[in-house]
């Protein structure tokens, strides 16, 4: 069987944790919800629209997404830099 994903997007039934950023998604919000098998594993995942768009725009990101969780609607060059302002701001800089 061939790798596919289907993706589409949702009003959720019941809470969710967006696989993007780790915040929440509460039942009756809006969510893309997807699923699939890559390279023979099945996977589902929920996510926000606003870090679907962000992922969509992310040219970073090729089959996997990264290990730690970004910010809400941020690709993760966007998380860094927005990291590395506030890392000055906190030292005064």
């Amino acid at each position: 069987m061939g790798d596919f994903n289907r993706e589409q997007t949702v009003v959720c039934r019941k809470p969710h944790r967006c696989d993007w950023c780790g915040e929440g998604i509460e039942a009756g919000q809006q969510a893309v919800s997807g699923a699939g098998m890559f390279e023979g594993e099945f996977y589902s995942y929920h996510i926000h629209p606003e870090c679907a768009a962000a992922i969509a725009r992310d040219s970073d990101i090729d089959d996997m997404w990264p290990p730690e969780y970004q910010r809400r609607g941020m690709t993760q060059r966007e998380t860094d830099e927005a990291q590395v302002v506030e890392d000055q701001t906190q030292r005064g800089e």
